[in-house]
């Protein structure tokens, strides 16, 4: 194994309980098609890219963030 993918396994296993904790609050955020409304989503997406130090921005309810 690459010393990358080795890091990067090693990054997720460390936050293993965060990711658990974070997909846990996106699912209990309404986003169904339709009506199709993804603000509060995309927001709270937003929120825990910045808190991760991602630079972001948001294209039609996209987040997209930028390490």
């Amino acid at each position: 194994m690459e010393s990358i993918e080795k890091a990067i396994i090693e990054k997720i296993e460390e936050m293993r309980e965060d990711i658990i904790y974070f997909h846990k609050q996106i699912i209990q955020i309404p986003s169904e098609n339709p009506p199709g409304k993804y603000k509060q989503i995309a927001q709270f997406v937003q929120n825990k890219f910045e808190e991760l130090g991602l630079k972001t921005f948001v294209k039609r309810n996209n987040v997209v963030g930028k390490y």
